[in-house]
């Protein structure tokens, strides 16, 4: 059975620092998450020339974890083992 496909929420693009990548190679990560638990994944497309055509970039399987910050970050040392962030 075909089911319908989920409304997403908004992706996340994120370009990590290099020191976080393989061998410092310039990255693009997307975050793509849902509120459903049966949310299995999508398939990323990419067009080079203003949508007119597009191309297979890759598959993300499953669900990203993401929310929303409830309240402001306090200052504090680095690394800070004091504050907490919370996300909803």
């Amino acid at each position: 059975m075909v089911g319908v496909p989920a409304s997403v929420n908004t992706p996340i693009f994120l370009e990590p620092p290099k020191a976080m990548t393989i061998n410092e190679a310039l990255e693009l990560w997307i975050a793509v998450s849902d509120a459903d638990p049966q949310y299995g994944g999508c398939v990323v497309n990419i067009s080079t020339d203003g949508g007119a055509s597009y191309s297979v970039l890759g598959i993300i399987i499953g669900s990203a974890i993401t929310g929303i910050l409830t309240q402001d970050w306090p200052a504090g040392l680095d690394p800070d083992f004091i504050n907490d962030l919370k996300v909803d």
